[in-house]
């Protein structure tokens, strides 16, 4: 199988594409951390208690398991704004995910479940770097207030007393948790070349009206979305993420960024990148049909390239 060497290319790519404009990491590691076990109270203790009383005639109970180890993950791409550095409009689609701090993991098979359980745990253990109560977070929302005063008012229940200060408190709460969790934590995508119906119902993955078809979020708090390169619209807008697929899709768009003008940087960076998936598919020993067109379609161009 050749999916590693096009996950390299993949990386590769969007480094070469992106750098200039923001910190590119590739394969950062995140070491999960468990919780530090919390002092119960007897409320929770009794809980416990009740449900071994209760359930243990009939099966097996355990109380406080703990979990194996877990191994280190891997995120493919980490991409960090530079707050001096305008990124141009020429990216398109792909400037839009990337007004903070984004993770992508690109597949280049139709992805299953326990694919999207592994970047879940990327996301959900990198949250644990952030903390929400960090005085400079709370600052930052403070300041925030001062010119956007009317943020709240969609936090607050209507039915309640306005004199009533613990639903203030609240309010306030709920505002800013959602508010630092939008500002300041990542976002992840997953980049698929297609995805099934019922995988997008599964994690309850929606489509959203201010983004182009194709484009999926999941519940807001897990920050993660999927993006279906076959479903994207065939624009300019989303050429620069249509390279991370295979097949006629990839071609299409091989296409397009041959007949854009030479002069232009994007499309250097991305020839280039392009070349050097050519090269390490040649040199591998198991290819299929698609490789075998996109070698042939790429020879084109270095041949050209080259004159």
């Amino acid at each position: 199988m050749t999916d590693l060497i096009y996950e390299e290319f993949a990386k590769n790519y969007l480094r070469d594409l992106l750098s200039p404009y923001l910190q590119v990491e590739l394969g950062r590691q995140v070491i999960p951390k468990h919780s530090e076990p919390k002092e119960e109270d007897s409320y929770r203790q009794f809980g416990k208690g009740l449900f071994s009383a209760l359930l243990s005639p009939y099966g097996t109970v355990e109380i406080d398991k703990e979990l194996p180890p877990a191994e280190p993950k891997v995120i493919p791409i980490y991409c960090t704004p530079n707050i001096d550095t305008q990124i141009p409009d020429d990216l398109g689609l792909l400037k839009r995910f990337l007004n903070k701090n984004t993770l992508f993991h690109p597949y280049f098979n139709e992805i299953e479940e326990f694919d999207i359980h592994d970047c879940l745990l990327v996301i959900l253990n990198l949250f644990k770097e952030y903390d929400a109560r960090d005085e400079r977070y709370t600052l930052e929302f403070d300041n925030f207030l001062k010119e956007h005063s009317d943020y709240l008012d969609e936090f607050k229940d209507e039915d309640e007393d306005e004199d009533d200060y613990e639903h203030e408190d609240y309010a306030y709460r709920d505002a800013k948790d959602l508010w630092i969790r939008e500002h300041f934590f990542p976002f992840s995508w997953v980049i698929v070349p297609t995805v099934s119906e019922s995988l997008l119902d599964g994690f309850r993955a929606d489509p959203s009206e201010d983004w182009e078809k194709g484009i999926y979020f999941m519940a807001p708090i897990f920050r993660m979305g999927i993006i279906a390169i076959d479903e994207l619209p065939r624009t300019y807008e989303t050429l620069w993420l249509r390279l991370l697929t295979k097949g006629e899709v990839l071609l299409q768009a091989i296409d397009e960024i041959e007949a854009l003008p030479q002069g232009n940087p994007l499309r250097f960076k991305a020839l280039n990148s392009l070349m050097g998936l050519y090269t390490s598919l040649q040199a591998s020993q198991d290819l299929d049909a698609e490789d075998e067109n996109l070698i042939a379609r790429l020879s084109q161009i270095y041949r050209q390239e080259m004159n």
